[in-house]
């Protein structure tokens, strides 16, 4: 750039001196002048300072000094060469063994001169352990993985989206929001304090400004004469060959292998093992990949990953029948009489043996097919073969059944579907005596070989409406009735319940067939395979309650959406003593409700759902300031004669006490900043329910109620028989 010389050009300017000026008002004015310089730019250009290049982004001190040592090294390795690549690009190549590590104590042992990981770990610090942190760990027993994709590993996925894509933390924000699982909507944001958790380092700072400002300048690849070698492979390499063989020879070996050209013979042996061992259970697979000792975490963690895969490639080629191939994809989940029968069937030692060898040849068909990172036609065509071969059989069984449907209607064994809905909801009929003995001793053997063939069992019960039958599994029985019984709650919250019930020990075969008769008001008869309806009601309290104060949080946010619900569903034309039921209340008045009302709540649905989302996140030191002035602002309005407490509630009399508080605080500062004080550190335990008080469009009818069933949900948490000021 050349710049000639400025000239100046004289500019004449009169200045009047009213200081020193001593002549007579009605005099001339003394005036001086004087010759400013006028600027003239010349059309001087200033565009040079751009990186038109990247050589001019790598010539700059700050970009040189301020990237990764390990981006560093990597350009001055072959400068005249690697100057001429996009510095994005080369931030993606230098760390793409990022993509192939696990976890971020893996990329530590990857990157062992790297200053930036030094201090990455896999598990949150607790200093910073508040925020989206804190939310995602709140949720997840309930909300299964984190993103879409399956993986559960934040601090992989930010660490990612810095080292490989580039991204600033906004941008990071909106990926985020797009890649998270629905269960997990309306999460915080991600900050900086969410990276420092996890040991995660951004650049330095002018670097990455030049960086983030110049990636869409280079929108191409540069494609350097010496490939970059794979920290992954290296790692494998034997020590000895690493010394036997030079540099550039052992360069060109590993990049011609494939990623799993290394594991041994014996290693795929003892891995089939472990696969034919697992009988299709995942996790009982993983406990013998672990006692394997192989060592090769890449190989494991592959198998593992396309455990289901491999097992349907293989029963596909065993041959074996479409039954006994749903009960290896479903072992974790079969009953006794199944697992017996399956295991029955592979006791068969040729068939053992077979399986073993097919399983050997499948896996190294995996490890074969996947080349160097999976990106090949070949292997995605063996993903589209594995996952289809289960849909294509279930098509066939739909097929099947729809046959044997018609076939069992017209030997008239049951009822038409819709002739007997709710009864086969549960598996449950009621059978009229039998005009003709003859008859039903006909049709016996084949009810019978239908049993067995659909792994059901049948109880029959003389009762005073006549003779009973509960043909079905009892535990596919129980869950039905009580997906049918929480089918307006929020979908995530009840699964995790119904998963609650079906895993807790005092769930019992009389306990399930005592439960299914009184649902459909049968009055059960003197029978030792059933228990006493009040025994039955007391296991089902002992669930409720057991449940609500294993998981309070979300107990709360379903009971504050499924109010919600209610609430928009009246346009808050509604009695505000609904707040006083427990969430699994609302299933009987749900039952009470006329079709038109039920289709009503139904339509809330998405409602719900989102609430129930919201209400799960914790409060914000913001919200939590913002909640406790509301409550403040309630409680010095509150009248005790509009209480929805009952007079058999075990809270009786809380409305007084409430109206105590009310006088205390306005009469007493010190009451009043200790109330401040003990609110804000419950309001953070409690959870994001309270967000109820900071809806604008909710009437304080609603929210007088609301402070009630808080205040007496602190008496029951904290222990107290009176109030938060020992009122």
């Amino acid at each position: 750039m050349k710049i000639e010389k400025i000239s100046l050009t004289p500019r004449s300017i009169v200045l009047s001196d009213a200081k020193n000026n001593k002549q007579p008002l009605n005099g001339e004015p003394r005036l001086e002048a004087f010759n400013p310089p006028a600027y003239r730019d010349f059309n001087i250009n200033f565009s040079a300072r751009l990186f038109r290049t990247p050589s001019n982004f790598y010539a700059q001190p700050f970009n040189r000094n301020g990237m990764p040592d390990t981006m560093k090294n990597y350009l001055f390795e072959d400068y005249e060469d690697r100057k001429n690549m996009p510095p994005a690009q080369m931030l993606k190549l230098v760390f793409s063994d990022i993509n192939e590590a696990k976890t971020l104590e893996h990329v530590k042992r990857l990157y062992p001169e790297e200053p930036l990981f030094a201090k990455l770990i896999d598990v949150p610090n607790k200093k910073f352990k508040s925020g989206v942190l804190a939310e995602i760990e709140l949720m997840k027993e309930e909300s299964g993985p984190l993103f879409k994709d399956g993986s559960d590993h934040l601090g992989m996925y930010l660490l990612r989206k810095v080292y490989q894509e580039g991204k600033t933390l906004k941008e990071i924000n909106t990926d985020f929001e797009k890649d998270i699982s629905k269960n997990y909507n309306g999460l915080s944001p991600i900050q900086y304090e969410t990276l420092a958790a996890y040991g995660i380092k951004y650049p330095n700072h002018s670097f990455w400004t030049s960086l983030t400002a110049t990636r869409e300048e280079f929108p191409y690849e540069y494609k350097p004469r010496k490939a970059i070698v794979s920290r992954v492979q290296e790692e494998r390499v034997p020590e000895n060959a690493a010394e036997s063989k030079p540099a550039q020879t052992r360069q060109n070996s590993l990049q011609s292998k494939k990623k799993f050209d290394n594991v041994k013979d014996w290693e795929i042996d003892k891995l089939a093992k472990a696969f034919v061992k697992g009988k299709g259970s995942r996790k009982a697979t993983q406990k013998e990949l672990k006692n394997t000792n192989i060592r090769d975490e890449e190989s494991l963690n592959f198998v593992a990953k396309y455990f289901s895969e491999i097992n349907s490639i293989v029963m596909r080629r065993l041959h074996v029948s479409d039954e006994m191939k749903g009960y290896f994809e479903n072992y974790d989940n079969l009953t006794a009489s199944q697992r017996e029968k399956f295991e029955t069937y592979w006791k068969n030692p040729e068939l053992n043996s077979l399986q073993s060898m097919v399983m050997k040849e499948t896996i190294r068909l995996f490890f074969n097919t996947y080349g160097a990172d999976g990106d090949n036609d070949d292997f995605k065509e063996l993903l589209e073969y594995a996952h289809n071969i289960k849909s294509k059989r279930l098509e066939r069984q739909q097929k099947h059944d729809l046959l044997q449907q018609e076939y069992e209607q017209a030997l008239g064994i049951f009822e038409p579907e819709t002739a007997a809905q709710e009864k086969a909801a549960l598996g449950l009929e009621v059978i009229d005596d039998a005009d003709d003995d003859g008859d039903f001793a006909k049709y016996q053997k084949i009810f019978e070989d239908l049993k067995k063939e659909y792994n059901v069992d049948s109880y029959e019960f003389d009762t005073e409406q006549g003779k009973v039958a509960i043909v079905s599994n009892l535990k596919e029985a129980l869950k039905e009735h009580l997906d049918f019984n929480t089918r307006m709650m929020p979908k995530a919250f009840a699964a995790h319940f119904i998963s609650f019930v079906m895993n807790n020990p005092e769930i019992s075969d009389s306990y399930i067939l005592t439960t299914l008769l009184a649902e459909k008001g049968i009055k059960l008869p003197a029978d030792d395979r059933l228990m006493d309806i009040e025994d039955a009601d007391d296991i089902t309290l002992s669930l409720y309650q057991k449940y609500s104060d294993k998981y309070p949080i979300a107990n709360r946010a379903a009971k504050q959406a499924v109010t919600d619900a209610f609430i928009a569903m009246t346009g808050n034309d509604i009695t505000p003593a609904l707040l006083r039921l427990g969430v699994f209340e609302f299933s009987d008045l749900f039952k009470s409700m006329g079709k038109e009302s039920q289709n009503c709540i139904f339509k809330q649905s998405r409602l719900i759902n989102e609430k129930y989302n919201e209400y799960k996140r914790p409060l914000s030191d913001y919200e939590i300031y913002r909640v406790l002035t509301v409550i403040s602002n309630l409680i010095r309005k509150y009248n005790p004669d509009k209480s929805i407490i009952k007079n058999d509630s075990p809270f009786k009399g809380m409305n007084n006490v409430i109206a105590k508080m009310r006088d205390t605080l306005t009469e007493s500062k010190y009451h009043k900043e200790l109330f401040n004080k003990e609110m804000t550190k419950y309001l953070a335990k409690y959870g994001g329910s309270a967000r109820f008080f900071l809806d604008k469009n909710m009437p304080d009818t609603y929210k007088m109620a609301k402070l009630e069933e808080f205040i007496c949900t602190y008496c029951y948490d904290e222990g107290s028989d009176s109030s938060p000021l020992g009122i």
